[in-house]
C-alpha cells in the first residue's frame, strides 16, 4: 500500500495507524508542518485482507482541515 500523507498546521500532532483485526500493523510518526511524505507500507496477509486506516490527532482536538491523506493499492505477483 502506498499512502501519502500532507501535512498543514499542528502536523505534529497528527500521525495514523493500520489495522487488521485487533493488532495494530503500522503506526507512522508524527508529520512535519507544511511537507507531503509518501511511503510505502507492506501489510501482512490476513484472512480476508481487511485493514482499518485510523488518523489520530494526539490532542484529540481534530486535524487541520487542509491535510490530506492519499491510499493506493498495487498488486503484483
Amino acid at each position: 500500500m502506498k499512502i501519502t500523507k500532507t501535512s498543514t498546521r499542528y502536523a505534529g500532532e497528527e500521525s495514523i495507524q493500520i489495522i487488521a483485526g485487533t493488532e495494530i500493523v503500522y503506526q507512522s510518526q508524527t508529520y512535519e508542518v507544511d511537507k507531503t511524505k509518501s511511503y510505502d507500507v507492506c501489510l501482512p496477509a490476513t484472512t480476508e485482507d481487511q485493514y482499518t486506516l485510523v488518523l489520530k490527532d494526539r490532542l484529540s482536538d481534530s486535524m487541520a482541515p487542509s491535510s490530506s491523506l492519499r491510499e493506493s493499492t498495487a498488486t503484483s505477483f
